[in-house]
Parts: structure tokens; C-alpha cells; sequence
């Protein structure tokens, strides 16, 4: 069972951190943003004319009407300015510099800019247009130019670029000054430059752009940055700097989730299951504690489902353990029974995934009749979960000839148990062809 430290993020969509990536850059800059009773809304953006830490402000068109849309900042789920068709042509660069981060053209190659070079020159340019013919930069441009700049070196840096994770560090200095004075200031600053292929510093005036609705997830890349240069009670700190942040300013439970988990995951690797699980259920623990402290229900869902998908992968990393002989597997067993008899009663995800931990741990104590029930009613009943059916449709498989035994023992046929589990295993080829599972299913079966 593959059950590696895989980064939060790749456990929970909840906690998606807003700006990063996104399939391609929208042709009309949109808003999504969370209703407070639950459920996201979208509407076209007409024109911004408050984006900070507490409160975004805009006229937008939704459902066909011109209207002024006024939310806490906290409910903002995506939003990035870069507008394709827009008239102003700082606008459409971001838009470019969006898809180029988001296709994965993170640097300049051969003479074809990557996403690195465009961001750098928004987000340093301070060019005042010409009347009638060329809009000027702003410093949102700026801001959201700079943001995405510091990911892609994030995202570069990760490949083993130390270079670029010290740069992303220096820009997030940058970007906390510049959110420090109020918007359209001018600043005397070392602005990087690339001359011939030689990279270095020149001093130029930029722009500031005051309190920015950004800086939570600039704090969360920071922790992310110095993670990645393998400074790790550096980013512990900083990870803690940012859950103290937004708890302070009541701000989003995205970026609470993430710097929550992430610290976790970070804190488990190379510790041993059981440590591990230890870590993970601490910190899905501490989160069910922010929920009471969440305003609206989507934002108690968001920490709520956070916290349960972190305690799911506590017992997973002690399943991991029973399949390597370390522990019994009645040690994860008696963990998803928890989950089961408790959180997972309002969280269909939590409770997919702990009944199929359940079916294979049953399966493996040799108990084929109760792991093929509970296992098929994950893979019948638990389709919006495709990760937890594909895992249970590979157990299915194996755990049908073991309860064919058990009915040819009593006295009956199993034979149509036994083709089942063919049929199981052909499911999982053929929904699944690309996971992990399908893999490990033997060739001609």
C-alpha cells in the first residue's frame, strides 16, 4: 500500500489555497466565493474597487444583473486579476503569465519567455502609460504579479533549485513591505534584472498597494519556502506565525487548514507510523477545535472536513504499518472503528474511506465474508469518492475467493463470489486504468 508523506494538499481539495494554479487563465476575470449558510457562488467582475485583508469589493454581473458585491475577504475562494480581453494591457500579460504557470512554463527556454520573466516584469514595472493610447500599471498588478512570482520560484525551487526558494524568501520580504504602505506610494527598491543572460540588481522606484488580502497565503509560502531549503524548525515557526495571523484577523480557513496540516505533514516524515499518526491526529484534533470558532457553516465544513481527512490519514499510515508487520492490523482497525463510530457520521468522505480501512483490515485477519460486504458497499455506494472505491475494488478482488472458501466450507457454492471478483478487478482496469491499484492487480486477471 502506497502511503508515502504526501503534502495536506494532495489529501483535501477543501483546502485549496486560493491563487495558485488553476487549469487556465479565464477569458473574463470571475470571483467565486463562498455563501455563508454553504454552497459558492460566481460572478463576472466588472471592475474591483476594494481588494485587502478584511473586506473585497466589486461590481460584478451575475445571473445577467449589474450588482455591487461587498464580502469579508475570508469568504473569497478564487480571484486573481489578468483579463484576456481586457483593455488594459497589464492585465493581459498577467492573463498570459497565468496560463504559462499553470501549463508548467515556469522559465525562460530557448528565447520563449516562461512565467517567471513575465511576473518579474509586472511586478517591478511602475510604467505611467501614455494618455490615449497605453492604460497605466497599477499597483494590484503589481501585487498579483509579485504573488505569483513567488509561487513559480516555489514551484521551481521544489526541483532542487536552491537559488530560486532563497529568491521567493527575499520576494516575500518584499511583498510584506510593499502591503505595509498604503497603495500607489512610490519605494526605492532593488529590483532584480536579467542582462545577456547575467542576472542582478538595480535600484528603481515601485509601487506599494497597501493591506493586502494576499499576505496570508505570501505568510503560508514563506513556511512552504523555507521547508523546501530544509530549515524546518524555521518553518515550523512560520507555519505557526500563520495559523496565529489569521486567527488574529479572522481570515481564511483555507490557509488555516493548510498551514495546520502542512506543519503535521512536514513534522511526521521520517518518524515511524505510529509517531506519525500521532502527529496527524494532533493536529486534526487541534482543528475540530477552530470549528466552534468559524462564523459561517461553510467555513465549520471546510476546518470540519480538514480535520477528518487528516485523522483518516493517521490510520491509513498505521495500516501502512500492518501491511509491513510492525503492528497488527487490529491496531488501524481499532482506529477506523473510531472514526467510524464518531466524525464520520457527518462526513460521507470520512466515512468511505474508513470503511474500506475497515474492510482491509478484515480482509486481512483472513475474515472474507465481513471485509467483501463492507467493501462492497464502499465501491457501490461511495462513487464521489473515486480514490476510496478504487482502493476497495482492488481489495474486492482479493477478498472474494477467500469468502467463496468460506461459503464452499459451509456447505455452499461460491462460485458466483469467485467470478465477482473477476469482474471487480476488470472494474478497476477499466475505471481506474491509471491508479495505483489497477497496477497492482496481477497481469491476465
Amino acid at each position: 500500500m502506497d502511503m508515502k508523506h504526501r503534502t495536506p494538499l494532495a489529501l483535501l481539495a477543501a483546502c485549496a489555497v486560493v491563487g495558485a494554479f488553476a487549469a487556465a487563465a479565464a477569458a473574463v476575470e470571475t470571483v467565486t466565493y463562498a455563501m455563508p449558510e454553504g454552497g459558492l457562488r460566481s460572478a463576472e467582475i466588472l471592475a474591483v474597487t476594494k481588494d485587502d485583508l478584511k473586506e473585497f469589493s466589486a461590481r460584478v454581473k451575475e445571473g445577467g444583473k449589474r450588482q455591487t458585491l461587498t464580502i469579508p475577504s475570508r469568504l473569497v475562494v478564487a480571484y486573481r486579476l489578468g483579463d484576456d480581453e481586457a483593455s488594459n494591457p497589464w492585465s493581459k500579460r498577467l492573463a498570459k503569465a497565468y496560463r504559462l504557470l499553470a501549463e508548467g512554463n515556469l522559465v525562460t527556454k530557448d528565447n520563449v519567455p516562461g512565467a517567471e520573466e513575465l511576473f518579474t516584469s509586472i511586478a517591478y514595472s511602475t510604467e505611467k502609460g501614455v494618455p490615449g493610447q497605453m492604460e497605466p500599471i497599477e499597483p494590484w498588478h503589481n501585487m498579483y504579479a509579485l504573488f505569483h512570482l513567488i509561487v513559480t520560484h516555489y514551484e521551481v525551487g521544489r526541483g532542487g533549485d536552491k537559488a530560486r526558494l532563497e529568491r521567493g524568501l527575499k520576494e516575500v520580504d518584499q511583498f510584506l513591505q510593499r502591503s505595509d504602505k498604503p497603495r500607489g506610494r512610490t519605494m526605492d527598491f532593488d529590483v532584480p534584472f536579467t542582462d545577456r543572460g547575467v542576472e542582478g540588481v538595480r535600484k528603481a522606484k515601485i509601487f506599494s498597494w497597501g493591506d493586502s488580502r494576499l499576505v496570508p497565503e505570501v505568510l503560508l509560502y514563506k513556511a512552504r519556502l523555507l521547508r523546501e531549503l530544509g530549515q524546518t524548525t524555521e518553518a515550523a515557526a512560520a507555519f505557526e506565525a500563520v495559523v496565529e495571523f489569521v486567527k488574529k484577523n479572522d481570515l481564511s480557513p483555507a490557509v488555516l487548514c493548510a498551514a495546520v496540516l502542512e506543519r503535521a505533514d512536514m513534522e511526521s516524515v521520517g518518524k515511524a507510523s505510529e509517531a506519525a499518526e500521532g502527529i496527524l491526529r494532533t493536529a486534526g484534533n487541534r482543528l475540530r477545535m477552530e470549528v466552534t470558532r468559524q462564523k459561517e457553516a461553510w467555513s465549520q465544513n471546510m476546518v470540519s472536513q480538514a480535520a477528518n481527512r487528516a485523522l483518516l490519514r493517521g490510520a491509513d499510515l498505521l495500516l501502512a504499518s500492518a501491511e509491513e508487520k510492525k503492528v497488527s492490523f487490529d491496531v488501524p482497525l481499532e482506529k477506523y472503528q473510531q472514526l467510524q463510530d464518531g466524525a464520520a457520521k457527518e462526513d460521507p468522505y470520512l466515512m468511505t474511506g474508513s470503511s474500506a480501512g475497515i474492510g482491509i483490515c478484515l480482509y486481512e485477519k483472513g475474515e472474507g465474508q465481513r471485509a467483501y460486504k463492507i467493501l462492497l458497499g464502499v465501491a457501490v455506494l461511495g462513487r464521489e469518492h473515486p480514490e476510496q472505491v478504487a482502493r476497495s475494488l482492488y481489495y474486492l478482488g482479493l477478498a472474494a475467493p477467500r469468502y467463496a472458501e468460506e461459503i464452499d466450507r459451509a456447505g455452499g457454492n461460491g462460485e458466483i463470489v469467485r467470478v465477482e471478483g473477476k469482474r471487480w478487478w476488470n472494474d478497476l482496469l477499466e475505471q481506474f486504468p491509471a491508479s495505483t491499484w489497477a497496477k497492482k492487480v496481477p497481469a491476465g486477471k
